[in-house]
């Protein structure tokens, strides 16, 4: 039996607004993969969860150019560009890289990123799901970790990880340019010593062990890159989901308890974290009292890496003659059972949750709530609900114009804790 887990987080929510009922029901899957327990998803398209950058050969006088962007409405992340030639360099009858051709690379996952990825240790290698219009590129390769290979010299001194060539040919057999297909690139296609000018193998892991990817590298696959490279043309690469595949659930969570040392210490499950450099792992919207004729507002607004900014003003409902509501919520229910199905853990053997925020206000009438469950004597309200009491708070600044003490970055002294027990809950409360 499992030792029991301290708390569920909702890490960084900023609850800035004068009353939040966060809403969490049940979770609901999309697809086979959501149940295949052999997958880890290390990256949805349709809902980030690393933040993507590109570099290239223009830092090193090329003229390649090269672009990514996340699609979230098509839920794709597009790599494009063209690769061309490198200019002479001066002495050098050819450009920077060899045979003089340029490059550009979408990669995520810096050392400085603290998003998380996952432990593939026990996993064959990796899937991506892909389309391109241009089936016939043969210049793109897949790499990740930050050892230093032993071609990394001279003017490629920086290059890092391992390298795999992303083999789209045998995936394109009548396959149309707007069909998505599976590409698996198993670890052992990976080597650390590749040639630091095209990307390609000089020796592969099938040759030497010592060329194959570490346990240590694959517990931990940042940084994640994908090339164009080596091969000049145009090119235009769209990719829906990445994952490590073959993966044996057993193992990892054995290796796990090892690498804990057998530790009975409480844990902790991360439910939700707006601190995420990706955004917040699921969708979240408001929903007001003007439902219901009031005259309340309120807007929910994610700052990348930082919090949720949660904003608002509660009125009295003018009919009903009481307070009205504003709620920031996320997962298929009610309203939202239009928008993307919510993702959220097992947290059965957890004891309740912990929120971490702060509040600009000193109101006093924070909720929250999860599931949908309705008591026989409840009219319209469902699911359980807890007071939130003991968030940081300050008073608001009666100056017009003045700044909000939110606005940019916060440093953690900013931010409170407070624990909410399961017990602390109910499905039977006052719907006024």
């Amino acid at each position: 039996m499992s030792p029991p887990i301290s708390s569920t987080r909702l890490r960084r929510c900023a609850l800035l607004a004068l009353l939040a009922a966060v809403s969490i029901p049940a979770a609901t899957a999309d697809d086979a993969e959501a149940d295949d327990d052999t997958l880890v998803l290390v990256e949805d398209f349709s809902d980030p969860l690393h933040v993507w950058r590109t570099f290239g050969d223009p830092h090193m006088g090329g003229t390649s150019d090269g672009s990514f962007t996340v699609d979230r409405y098509e839920g794709v992340g597009r790599f494009f560009g063209t690769i061309k030639e490198l200019p002479p360099r001066q002495g050098s009858s050819i450009g920077s890289g060899s045979p003089g051709i340029g490059f550009f690379r979408a990669e995520t996952g810096s050392l400085t990123d603290p998003s998380v990825f996952p432990d593939a240790r026990t996993c064959e290698g990796l899937r991506l799901k892909l389309r391109t219009e241009n089936w016939g590129y043969q210049g793109f390769l897949l790499g990740f970790g930050s050892m230093r290979p032993k071609s990394a010299t001279g003017s490629f001194s920086r290059a890092r990880g391992y390298r795999a060539d992303l083999i789209l040919a045998s995936a394109a057999n009548g396959v149309g340019t707007d069909e998505y297909v599976d590409v698996d690139v198993p670890f052992t296609a990976f080597t650390m010593e590749w040639n630091a000018g095209t990307g390609g193998a000089i020796s592969t892991c099938a040759d030497n062990v010592d060329n194959c990817p570490t346990d240590e590298a694959k517990s931990d696959l940042r940084p994640l890159m994908i090339y164009a490279k080596g091969y000049t043309g145009t090119f235009d690469l769209r990719v829906k989901t990445i994952y490590a595949y073959g993966c044996d659930p057993v193992a990892m969570a054995a290796m796990q308890e090892a690498d804990m040392g057998g530790s009975d210490e409480p844990e902790e499950i991360i439910v939700e974290d707006f601190s995420r450099p990706g955004g917040p792992i699921n969708e979240w919207a408001v929903m007001n009292d003007p439902v219901m004729g009031g005259k309340s507002h309120s807007s929910v607004e994610i700052e990348r890496g930082v919090a949720a900014k949660f904003t608002g003003y509660t009125a009295v409902v003018p009919k009903l003659k009481v307070p009205g509501f504003v709620t920031m919520a996320t997962g298929k229910s009610g309203r939202f059972a239009k928008g993307k199905p919510a993702a959220f853990p097992d947290i059965s053997n957890c004891e309740g949750f912990e929120i971490e925020g702060r509040s600009d206000t000193q109101y006093t009438g924070y909720y929250m709530s999860f599931g949908t469950d309705k008591a026989p004597k409840m009219h319209h309200g469902r699911g359980y609900k807890a007071r939130v009491d003991g968030l940081p708070s300050s008073v608001a600044s009666t100056e017009e114009n003045s700044t909000p003490k939110w606005a940019g970055r916060l440093s953690d002294k900013e931010f409170g804790t407070v624990t909410l027990p399961f017990a602390s809950f109910s499905s039977y409360w006052d719907e006024g």
